[in-house]
């Protein structure tokens, strides 16, 4: 059985693996997931001046309080650093606020649940810098509730390498999404042809509101224990430490 017997359940989600950050606020009724708000956050500023002001605000639109909070979900990664360490550590901070438990979910599984009901391969990409790229191989299977499974892992490599190996694959098309595959649009055609599939723009970001999808189903495998205290999942060395998550709800919540 899973955590959550109850027919009434509040999800609140983060996503800060990328410069264009959001949260959500989902709610559980009778085995259904419903999104009562989601605010995207254009970090041009730093996350770290954004998101619990952001977080305040969507539970007062919401008409919702902190304590009404079942569960919080956080992309862990990969992602950027500076904005995985944020994310984590303000959901880290709630849940020991509250007593409730956190998740952390893949953020390139989150990103590809945005072509979830492409009929195909679903290549979620971010731009790692340095020459490299986060990426993953993700196909439907509509048995699954989240409809993903994986089929190639999570890695930090060139992009030339990772599509080198996408191109050996027996299959008609790929569909590229995230900033990633905008920013190796010229490589993955070189390499790719008209195999290679490219998301609308506005797909390409993560969403809070899958984060908090994902999370629900790992609340229901009983994730987790296996999940805290919550770490940030890098694939490559992370240059400074993960903060702890400590007096980081000052004046939001009280």
């Amino acid at each position: 059985m899973g955590l959550f017997q109850r027919l009434f359940v509040k999800i609140l989600a983060v996503d800060t693996s990328t410069l264009t950050g959001s949260v959500a606020l989902l709610f559980e009724e009778e085995k259904q997931l419903k999104t009562i708000g989601e605010i995207t956050l254009s970090v041009s500023t730093v996350h770290s001046e954004r998101l619990l002001p952001a977080l305040q605000r969507l539970l007062e639109e919401a008409g919702a309080s902190l304590a009404e909070i079942d569960l919080f979900g956080v992309a862990h990664g990969p992602g950027s650093f500076t904005g995985l360490r944020i994310g984590m550590a303000t959901v880290q901070g709630l849940s020991l606020s509250t007593g409730k438990p956190a998740i952390g979910v893949s953020s390139l599984e989150t990103l590809a649940m945005n072509a979830v009901l492409h009929d195909g391969l679903v290549v979620p990409m971010f731009d790692a810098r340095r020459g490299e790229v986060y990426s993953a191989v993700y196909k439907a299977n509509g048995a699954r509730r989240r409809g993903l499974e994986s089929v190639e892992p999570e890695v930090a490599v060139s992009p030339e390498k990772f599509l080198e190996l996408l191109s050996l694959r027996d299959e008609p098309t790929f569909l590229m999404i995230g900033r990633g595959a905008e920013v190796y649009r010229t490589v993955i055609l070189e390499r790719l042809g008209s195999r290679a599939l490219f998301a609308p723009a506005l797909l390409n970001i993560p969403r809070a509101s899958h984060v908090g999808l994902l999370a629900w189903e790992g609340a229901s495998e009983n994730r987790p224990a296996r999940e805290n205290p919550l770490s940030p999942r890098y694939l490559r060395s992370a240059e400074i430490t993960f903060p702890k998550p400590t007096k980081i709800l000052g004046n939001h919540f009280g």
